[in-house]
């Protein structure tokens, strides 16, 4: 049976997903937070659409039939289409079953990354963290249409970080690198998911990069998140071996890789 759940939270058993909970520990995320359309069989495959600009998440069991995946692709055509409006996070399998059959590249590899007990970086840069609140509300917004336009997946418009950033301050989550002349140059979010704490929005202003201090915060906020109890969780673009490295070099370990799908 097929269940479909549109702008609400899902009610079903998510320990289906326990073999892939921290590539897919986005989807957990979403899929509490009342997304616009949930397709599930409850066991085989789990069809997400949080909102828009965000990627259709489809995840499906590592032994799914051709049956199975037949039949998850045809709904996936019949709510979403293949017209190059959506993008789709899921498993490179299904991935390249979807590339068979329409004109579709990978444009993102993604890897996750848990990180049991932080390591302190070897370079320990002069400054320290500080919690976002009302007062950075222009800093941050700055800084995160700058951030969303250098990854280049989904630019935001000026209004559109002014919005996050709102969001960002109001959940308490979002810090600061103070570096040694008091400036805030880097950033770095920690969502709590359940026993997860999941690090996005990690970003180091252009003009101060290669100086440690994105790692040092991402370090100190790891910190944070193995103190409250929960295990700190992050998605890094695998082609780029810089980030890569530099979350291994503070004890972060590789958990799997996904892809990001899209219209060629």
């Amino acid at each position: 049976m097929i269940f479909r759940y549109e702008n609400s939270s899902c009610d079903f058993d998510l320990s289906i997903l326990r073999d892939d909970e921290f590539c897919f520990s986005v989807l957990t995320r979403i899929l509490g937070q009342s997304p616009t359309l949930t397709i599930t069989d409850k066991s085989t495959f789990i069809i997400c659409y949080s909102n828009a600009p965000h990627p259709v998440w489809i995840w499906i069991r590592d032994e799914a039939t051709l049956g199975d995946m037949e039949m998850v692709y045809d709904l996936v055509k019949m709510n979403f289409g293949f017209e190059g409006e959506y993008t789709f996070n899921t498993k490179y399998f299904f991935a390249k079953y979807i590339m068979a059959r329409e004109p579709y590249k990978i444009t993102t590899n993604l890897t996750a990354y848990i990180c049991p007990m932080p390591t302190k970086p070897r370079k320990e840069p002069i400054g320290h963290i500080e919690l976002a609140t009302e007062k950075d509300f222009e800093l941050l917004s700055s800084y995160l249409e700058e951030f969303s336009h250098s990854v280049g997946i989904f630019p935001l418009t000026a209004e559109g970080a002014r919005a996050k950033a709102s969001d960002f301050i109001a959940r308490k989550g979002l810090y600061f690198w103070v570096d040694e002349h008091g400036d805030k140059v880097a950033t770095c979010n920690y969502s709590p998911v359940n026993e997860q704490g999941i690090i996005n929005a990690v970003f180091v202003r252009s003009d101060k990069r290669k100086r440690g201090y994105g790692a040092m915060l991402v370090y100190e906020v790891s910190k944070i998140i193995v103190a409250d109890g929960r295990l700190p969780i992050l998605y890094a673009d695998t082609d780029y071996e810089a980030s890569n490295a530099c979350y291994r070099s503070i004890g972060y370990l590789s958990k799997g890789c996904l892809c990001t799908i899209g219209r060629k």
